[in-house]
């Protein structure tokens, strides 16, 4: 159950990166155009996630 709602909060939370992904900045234009709108959403919404994970991680 609980890995359900996990699956379906990473669900959402992708569609509405899709949906709403507007670029910080817009001197990656080739990026872009190489990669597609979607996918340059994608790669945002992952390095999030990397971030947020990574910093969780103990430190030695």
């Amino acid at each position: 159950m609980i890995k359900q709602k996990i699956k379906d909060r990473l669900k959402l939370a992708l569609r509405q990166k899709f949906e709403s992904y507007n670029p910080e900045t817009s001197f990656m234009p080739f990026h872009t155009r190489l990669l597609g709108k979607d996918r340059m959403a994608l790669y945002s919404f992952i390095q999030i996630l990397a971030r947020v994970f990574l910093n969780q991680l103990p430190k030695n």
